[in-house]
């Protein structure tokens, strides 16, 4: 099980954060026994694989990942709040030949920032919610009208041509050969926080370079 969030401060000190009453999560995610050693149906914990298995074992592990984006929407489907956002990828505005992508909470920051400079109808704020599997299929399809794509990391992976968002986004891209640039930005790294005037700065710079038909890939270290 592989869980993704932003950590303590972001996720519960800069938003409000509302909760489900007791009995509609555990109908949603129903108690279930303590696993104990039965003779009778063996399983596997903690396994150790050797050179001769260890490939076999990973490959199989791929392919559950991958079938996993397959009943993602029947999970969702399932939640209580039946009016909450769903999907792998959420997007606000299809039109929008500026796209920002990005995770988590910082999602809500972008748009709020747009909202308030006045730039949501020229840029489309596009988050990820899960990502593994990759969501390849659904974010090509918010990218189609895209002239210039912001990949926004909240990571930094030393020594590599790109931080691992920007990587995946990239990737993509060059398997369906579309060329759109790619601006990577690194942010919020120790849980720095990402402010509205460093929102304000990036999507001043992204105008300025729009406006001079600048189409260089960029690297900005949103500190």
């Amino acid at each position: 099980v592989a869980v993704n969030f932003d950590g303590f401060t972001v996720s519960h000190c800069y938003e409000p954060v509302e909760t489900l009453p007791d009995s509609e999560v555990r109908k949603y995610l129903p108690r279930v026994d303590r696993l104990k050693l039965n003779y009778e149906e063996p399983i596997t914990m903690g396994s150790f694989s050797m050179p001769d298995s260890f490939f076999e074992g990973k490959i199989e592990q791929d392919k559950v990942l991958r079938r996993a984006g397959r009943i993602f929407k029947e999970i969702e489907e399932a939640y209580p709040r039946k009016n909450s956002r769903q999907g792998r990828v959420l997007a606000d505005n299809l039109d929008g030949e500026i796209k920002i992508i990005c995770m988590g909470g910082t999602a809500g920051s972008l748009r709020h920032a747009a909202k308030m400079l006045r730039k949501e109808n020229i840029i489309d704020i596009i988050s990820i919610r899960m990502f593994r599997p990759f969501p390849k299929k659904e974010l090509l399809k918010r990218l189609e009208k895209a002239q210039l794509i912001i990949a926004m990391d909240r990571a930094v992976s030393p020594g590599a041509s790109s931080p691992p968002l920007t990587t995946d986004v990239k990737s993509i891209l060059y398997e369906e050969d579309i060329r759109v640039p790619v601006w990577s930005v690194v942010y919020g790294l120790g849980g720095r926080e990402l402010t509205l005037s460093k929102i304000r700065r990036l999507l001043e710079e992204v105008e300025k370079s729009w406006a001079s038909g600048d189409k260089r890939m960029r690297k900005i270290y949103l500190k």
